[in-house]
C-alpha cells in the first residue's frame, strides 16, 4: 500500500525539486531532502542518513537514480527512521512518504532584507543633496552608473589639442 503511494507521487518530481533539475541525487541531495522535509531530528541525524546511504549504495557509487531513490526510502532510510522513532517499518515508510510529499527545498545560509532606519536613510535617494543627487534617477531611484559620477566632455576636434568640436559658432 505505501509503495503505491510513493509511486503515485513521482520520485522524479521530488529529486528534480531538490537537485535543481538533475536526474540523479548525491548524498548531499539526500541529506538536503531529509533536513528540509523534517525527517532528521531527535535520534535520527544527518550522520545516520549518510550511513544508510552508504549501506544502500556502497562506497564506490556516489549518485542514485529514481528507482534507487524509491528503494532507499523503502529500505535503509525507513529502517533508520523506524529505529530512531521506535515504530514499525511500515509506519516509518508511510511517515517518510508523507513528509517527502509535503516538503519543499528551503534556502539555507541566506540573509533577509534589512529594514532598520539606518538602511532606509542610506537607500532613500530623495534626501541626497549636492552632486550625490545627480548619481541617481529621481523617478526610479536607480543609479545612473558612470554617467551620474562624471561630467563627460567631448574630446574630439579637428586639430590635435582642440577640445570641444562644434562649440566655436555658439560662442561668437
Amino acid at each position: 500500500l505505501y509503495r503505491l503511494q510513493l509511486q503515485e507521487y513521482e520520485p522524479r518530481d521530488i529529486l528534480s525539486r531538490f537537485s535543481k533539475g538533475a536526474k540523479t541525487a548525491t548524498d548531499k541531495t539526500i541529506r538536503k531532502i531529509c533536513l528540509d522535509c523534517k525527517i532528521c531530528g531527535g535520534k535520527l541525524d544527518s550522520n545516520s542518513v549518510d550511513i544508510a546511504f552508504k549501506k544502500h549504495m556502497g562506497n564506490n557509487v556516489k549518485e542514485m537514480d529514481f528507482a534507487s531513490f524509491k528503494q532507499f526510502v523503502e529500505g535503509p532510510l525507513s529502517q533508520e527512521y523506524a529505529r530512531a522513532k521506535g515504530c514499525t517499518q511500515d509506519k516509518a515508510v508511510a511517515d517518510l512518504i508523507e513528509k517527502i510529499k509535503a516538503g519543499s527545498p528551503k534556502m539555507h545560509g541566506t540573509t533577509s532584507v534589512s529594514n532598520d532606519r539606518a538602511t532606509q536613510a542610506l537607500t532613500d535617494v530623495s534626501g541626497y543633496t549636492g552632486s550625490h543627487k545627480n548619481r541617481f534617477d529621481a523617478e526610479t531611484g536607480k543609479g545612473k552608473g558612470l554617467e551620474g559620477r562624471t561630467d563627460h566632455q567631448d574630446n574630439s576636434g579637428y586639430v590635435g589639442n582642440y577640445k570641444g568640436s562644434g562649440t566655436y559658432d555658439k560662442t561668437h
